[in-house]
């Protein structure tokens, strides 16, 4: 995984999603989804994000931890507080 300070000066949320160092298909993923820059992806809410096809529970948590990496902790956490409610939900549902 790649970190910000690996780069440092550079305009991260420019960077094309390819940087993130993303497994396939939580690249291809993003990628169709219409969401090419790492910007794009930051502008994700949690449902948004969560939605996208093909993107299953261990490629979100890769995504996660790669803007984590990236220095993005707030959103990261947001993700990861709301993947947590998610799963708490299906829970209660059964």
């Amino acid at each position: 995984m790649i970190e910000r300070q690996d780069f440092p000066g550079d305009d991260v949320l420019q960077w094309d999603v390819s940087r993130m160092g993303l497994s396939a298909r939580a690249y291809n993923s993003l990628w169709r989804s219409g969401h090419t820059t790492i910007g794009d992806v930051y502008k994700l809410n949690p449902r948004e994000l969560y939605a996208i096809r093909n993107l299953g529970g261990k490629s979100l948590q890769e995504v996660i931890d790669t803007m984590r990496g990236l220095g993005f902790t707030d959103w990261a956490d947001t993700m990861s507080r709301y993947k947590r409610l998610r799963y708490q939900d299906r829970r209660k549902a059964r």
